[in-house]
């Protein structure tokens, strides 16, 4: 899975993250290879913007997946309402003060 835009493409933010995205597995997988997940068919790097916690003010959350899951079988649609749904599951079971 490449993640770096092509050689014709312009910097664009979205390619600045996908870069820091495929770092950050790098870094907490530091013996694998890009070969070493075969099986996977989709990454996701996700965002989430929260406003609150106490404090008022906006935070940022980001999570890396993959999945066997074929664009065909999940599209990007369908890959959020899960990521959503888990979102949900956490808040209500953690307790807010």
């Amino acid at each position: 899975m490449e993640f770096t835009a092509g050689p014709s493409e312009a910097p664009h933010p979205q390619t600045a993250r996908l870069q820091l995205a495929r770092q950050l597995l790098a870094s907490l997988y530091p013996r694998r290879r890009p070969g070493d997940f075969p099986h996977a068919t989709q990454a996701l790097f996700v965002e989430r913007y929260t406003t609150g916690r106490g404090d008022g003010n906006i935070h940022a959350d980001a999570e890396l997946a993959a999945t066997i899951v074929p664009a065909e079988t999940a599209d990007t649609a369908t890959l959020a309402r899960c990521v959503r749904g888990q979102w949900t599951i956490e808040a209500s079971t953690s307790s807010v003060t």
